[in-house]
Order: structure tokens, then sequence, then C-alpha cells
């Protein structure tokens, strides 16, 4: 009885890992305008970029100037997708989809993104983590 069980357990293992993005990287859905983390179950919208305070702090992990203008989601796009001194390849899974390989510069508009999220949509006045 055991037997059937674990097996069954694995194969359900191995369905669910095939539905997620390769390990180490987000997957950038142009369709949606979404980046999501671990395939396309944890998603944010790259339209809260706009308008964002945080602009500086992902221009700053992309080794860039900072800056004070805000960003509209194609800036945004344009910079993951061909980042200064290609520092990483992107890898293109579709017409509107790609594989950001997880780095500094690509977590930090991760991390800046779901801040926004946090901010905007779920803080009833806490502070973010």
């Amino acid at each position: 009885m055991r037997i059937p069980l674990v097996a069954g357990l694995f194969a359900l293992v191995g369905c669910t890992s095939n539905m997620t993005s390769e390990p180490g990287y987000y997957t950038l859905n142009l369709d949606r305008t979404q980046l999501c983390y671990s395939g396309n179950s944890n998603c944010l919208n790259l339209e809260l970029i706009y308008p964002s305070h945080n602009e500086h702090q992902i221009a700053r992990a992309y080794q860039l100037p900072s800056t004070s203008e805000s960003w509209n989601v194609r800036q945004l796009v344009k910079l993951m997708l061909a980042p200064p001194g290609k520092q990483y390849e992107v890898k293109q899974t579709s017409d509107f989809s790609y594989l950001i390989p997880r780095n500094k510069a690509t977590n930090s508009v991760w991390y800046h993104l779901e801040r926004e999220q946090y901010d905007l949509y779920e803080s009833n006045g806490r502070n973010f983590r």
C-alpha cells in the first residue's frame, strides 16, 4: 500500500517540476507584461515600475548611473533583455517569453517590483519585510 502511494507522490512531484521554468531563471512574459519567479505561478506585473521610486536602485544593480527619471515598462524590458556590458544572456523561449538568469541585477528588479506590489496593494500600513 505504501509503495504505490510513494510512487504516486514522486510522479506528482515530477509533474509539477516540469511546469516551472529552469532553475535559476526568471520568466519574462511580454504578452502578459509579467516577470515570473519559478515558472508562471508567482508573477509580478511589470507595470508596477511606473510610477516608482526604485529606478535608481535597479540602475545601481545594473551598474548604470543613478537616475531620477521614471521608467516605463518598455524601458525596463529593454534593460532586462539587453543588459549593459552583456551581464547575462537571455534565452527566448517563444515569441513573447524569455528566460532571464537570476543574478544581482535581475534579483533587484524582482525585489523592487515585489516591494511596489506590497506597498500599493498589500501593506495596510505595515513596512515591507
